[in-house]
């Protein structure tokens, strides 16, 4: 996960070092600015080309869908679920990507036609509560977003979760060395096939 008002300067630097990882998904959040975030995007979509699949969350209206998919925007995530950007992002050939919070809402989202769910966590008790949610709706994707270290990557990959979202566990801010965002990334990559991740480099089987 991106910030929307991401330097442009910088984006060169972390788009090189996301690919370098590689990480091939990135979520940029709307910032106050949708010009600016729609700049951003635009330029993560250059530099990455077919590489680097670019989303937006945080969307709301119809017009921020039309303009960040111009932009170059491969998805759209909401705060939560809306049957009209459903429908809009339907007409973009865009998936949509609804932030929920209860199992009845994403029982809804999922109902309405949604393949995808957003759904940030965190805590000790954010896995259990992601199994729930997988057991329960097993044909639901279902991404975790927060900040998570290796080992609740592992945590959450062996619950049954699509993929995950980072914060500021992998990019930090835009003095961040692009060595160190390398780093970062492969370690919880690490962590998201083998397992476990003991701190060292190296990953294992739970």
């Amino acid at each position: 996960m991106l910030p929307g008002d991401l330097p442009l300067a910088a984006i060169i630097t972390v788009a090189d070092a996301l690919l370098a990882a590689p990480v091939q998904v990135v979520e940029v959040a709307l910032s106050a600015s949708l010009a600016q975030t729609a700049a951003v995007v635009r330029d993560l979509c250059q530099r990455g080309r077919v590489h680097l699949q670019v989303g937006v969350s945080g969307v709301e209206t119809a017009d921020q869908v039309a303009m960040l998919a111009a932009a170059g925007a491969e998805f759209v995530a909401s705060p939560r679920f809306s049957p009209a950007l459903l429908a809009v992002c339907a007409e973009w050939k865009r998936p949509y990507l609804p932030t929920i919070i209860t199992p009845f809402a994403a029982q809804a989202a999922q109902a309405a036609g949604v393949s995808w769910v957003r759904v940030p966590v965190g805590g000790p008790a954010g896995p259990a509560y992601v199994q729930t949610l997988c057991t329960t709706l097993p044909d639901l994707q279902v991404v975790a977003a927060g900040d998570f270290a290796p080992a609740e990557v592992a945590a959450y990959r062996e619950v049954g979760v699509t993929a995950v979202f980072l914060g500021s566990t992998l990019y930090t801010g835009p003095q961040q060395p692009m060595a160190d965002l390398i780093t970062r990334a492969r370690q919880l990559q690490g962590a998201w096939q083998h397992g476990v991740w003991d701190g060292n480099g190296r990953g294992h089987t739970s």
